[in-house]
């Protein structure tokens, strides 16, 4: 969107159809972009990165996975310290999954007949199926979300056609 990367595409004919060969090429100078964005860029292209280099997106298929891991984290981590989220929500999912795993191993080992042991089973399933919703979210981190929702709705809804 930016205008850094172009994205190139090789068809080679093969005996039954078509075959697409996908590549990447760096069309601007890459140091003033974002972590964020760096921390992808370096993980597409091996070594170092000026105009003109290209990368085999075929070839890149294993490396991105530790990439959107890594990604993961550190955003995960900036949303907390810019106050869109009041704790660390990676954090807080493993810890009310960790909870929830508890409940059920001891709601199983209590046993069905005792209405301590089913209480302690349900409210695991509960609290690990609704973990994801869990993470406790600031003002401006619930603002963020409602812009977002209603973006998303807009283009839905305004933009279909030119999806399509």
């Amino acid at each position: 969107v930016q205008g850094y990367l172009r994205l190139n595409v090789t068809e080679t004919k093969k005996l039954f159809g078509k075959s697409s060969e996908y590549q990447i090429e760096v069309v601007k100078d890459v140091s003033k972009l974002s972590h964020e964005q760096l921390l992808i860029i370096s993980a597409l292209f091996p070594g170092d990165i000026t105009i003109g280099t290209t990368a085999n997106i075929n070839d890149q298929k294993n490396k991105l996975y530790y990439t959107v891991k890594q990604l993961s984290d550190y955003l995960a981590t900036r949303l907390t310290t810019t106050n869109y989220f009041k704790s660390d929500p990676i954090k807080a999912k493993k810890k009310f999954a960790t909870a929830a795993v508890v409940m059920i191993v001891i709601g199983i080992n209590i046993g069905f007949l005792l209405p301590l042991g089913i209480g302690l089973l349900l409210s695991g399933v509960i609290v690990l199926v609704f973990r994801a919703i869990i993470p406790d979210r600031t003002p401006l981190g619930v603002e963020a979300r409602d812009y977002l929702f209603g973006l998303k709705e807009y283009i839905k809804m305004a933009e279909a056609e030119r999806l399509q």
